[in-house]
Formats: structure tokens, sequence, C-alpha cells
């Protein structure tokens, strides 16, 4: 769910963060591996693509119901919906922290009515808790009113030895904010904003990170790109390869997927041809796009594959 709420902070393609986006950072702590955000008034369109229906698709096969897929209908019709967040790190783990605008605990709440999700607010209205059943697990999120009227969540999530999502009580989230009066925020992780300043944040979705802190610092530095979901999806992404061996071993990855597009269906070649990767020394910078319709094609493919000449009738 955190890939579908990140996308929601927009001022204008590539411009500086805007100050009211900044101003929503100092309600988190600081020294971040990444800044996420983008553009909420896409995710309408994004719904009715192959691939949203796909996604939502998927929900409904996991689940044996349309709640995911009425979750995130309901988002969708808050077009005002602004989003930033970051990206921090715990031991084992990572901890994803959002704040919003254009959205109340009120709104929040009906979402969770439509979708038959679990939801309490508390007798002040301040907090909201919502059960959110999946595969295997149900995931418990929490919704913390800020006093400026924003609404922020967070989700830690521990990788190893299994993975796992902790729910956010209303006592962790307050913590958060008390460590962030503390300071400093993640509107003091001048380098990551450095570099959300390069990104097209017009975009559904845009990210700003770095692997420095974290095991992957001696192979990765700063990425940062967007990915956008309108008419298909295209991808847009810059990344720091410090280890040159991996750099030439992507590069040449690339050049061999583009050599068999002439082995695809005609709908899917120019997607493949398409690709892009330049290099300029531990720099790539990777470009991809496919339409909604090859999206529907690729599916379609993927169908016959698994099903046979009438599987994809079944899709």
């Amino acid at each position: 769910m955190v890939c579908v709420l990140a996308s929601g902070a927009c001022e204008k393609s590539r411009s500086t963060l805007g100050g009211d986006d900044v101003e929503q950072l100092r309600h988190l702590p600081g020294d971040n591996l990444a800044l996420v955000g983008g553009n909420y008034m896409k995710l309408q369109n994004f719904m009715q693509s192959s691939i949203g229906k796909m996604v939502a698709q998927m929900g409904v096969d996991a689940s044996g119901s349309q709640s995911m897929t009425k979750w995130m209908a309901c988002w969708a019709k808050y077009p005002e919906l602004r989003l930033v967040g970051a990206v921090g790190h715990h031991p084992g783990g990572i901890d994803v922290r959002l704040v919003f605008t254009g959205m109340t605990i009120e709104n929040v709440t009906a979402c969770a009515n439509e979708a038959t999700f679990t939801a309490k607010a508390d007798p002040d209205g301040k907090y909201l808790s919502i059960s959110i059943p999946a595969t295997t697990i149900t995931i418990d999120q929490g919704y913390l009113k800020l006093d400026n009227g924003a609404l922020y969540m967070r989700q830690s999530m521990t990788l190893v030895p299994v993975p796992a999502i902790a729910p956010s009580t209303r006592a962790d989230l307050e913590a958060d904010l008390a460590a962030a009066a503390k300071g400093p925020t993640a509107a003091d992780d001048k380098a990551l904003l450095q570099l959300a300043n390069k990104v097209d944040r017009a975009r559904t979705f845009w990210f700003a990170g770095t692997g420095a802190g974290t095991s992957k610092e001696t192979t990765l530095g700063d990425i940062y790109g967007t990915v956008d979901v309108e008419g298909g999806i295209t991808v847009d992404l810059t990344a720091q390869i410090k280890d040159a061996a991996l750099a030439d071993k992507i590069e040449k990855g690339v050049g061999e997927i583009k050599k068999v597009a002439d082995k695809m269906p005609p709908e899917l070649k120019s997607a493949i041809e398409d690709l892009k990767l330049d290099r300029d020394g531990d720099k790539l910078h990777f470009g991809a796009k496919i339409t909604d319709d090859q999206l529907a094609a690729l599916v379609k493919l993927g169908g016959m594959a698994r099903f046979g000449g009438g599987g994809a009738g079944k899709l």
C-alpha cells in the first residue's frame, strides 16, 4: 500500500521543492535514506489503465474480495491530495513516513468503510487505526492528525530475519513528532533535497535517495528518478553505480534485452527498441516506456503462455 500511497506532492515540473512540501517534511525525523512524493491527480487515470486494472485484479485474486479495489478507487476521488515522505532506517529494516494534505480523518474512515476494512477512531478524532487484510497477514495502519490539519502515517518494515510490518500506534507517531521537534528533521536532509530538485515532480511518483549509510554504500551512491503511469508506464532513473564491474554488467544486460526486439510481437517491439541507457563514468541514466496498449498485449501474452491459447480470455 505504501507504493500506492506514495503518489502525491507535486508543484511544477523540475521546480525547487515547494515551501509547503518542505514545511511538511519538518514533521518527520531527519537522517533519511530517501525522500518520496508524486502526483495524486493521475491516480484516477491509473485505475482505468491496463496496469491499474491488473493491480486491482491481483488484489481480488489475493483477498477473494473487491475490498482493495474499492480502497484504491476511494483514494482516487481526492485529486487535491498532496503527499511527501521520507524513508529512514532502523536495525534490520526501514521506516516509511508520509505526510499528506487534501484528505481528512473522516475521508479516510469513509474509504475504509467502503472497502469494509475495520476502522476505529479515537474519541478526540485525531487518530484513526485501520486493519487491512492482505494475502496471509493483516496490515494495521495508523493515521494521526497534525495541528495544521495534515495527516501523518508510518509503516515500519523489518526485513531480516523475517519480513514483517509493525503497526504504528498513536504513541509511536507522537514519538516521531517529538523527535522531529528536537531536530534534525527531514527538511534538514539537504543532500536529498538537492537530488529531489533534479527530478520531474509532475510525474506520478518521484524519489531521491542514497546508498550512503547502508550495506550497499560501497556499490550504490545517489539514486533518483520518476515513474509515471499516465497512458502506460514511463520510467526515468539515474543511479550512481560505484562498482565498475556491476555498471558494465547492467549496460551489457540492457544491450542484450534490446537484441531480442525482433523476436517480440509487433505491438511490443517498440517498447524494447526504445529502452535507453546512457553512461557517464559511474552514473547510469535509464529510460523506458510502455504504453497502455502494449501493457494489455503483454498481459495477454503472459496469459497465453500460462494457460495456452484460451488463457487470455481468463484474464
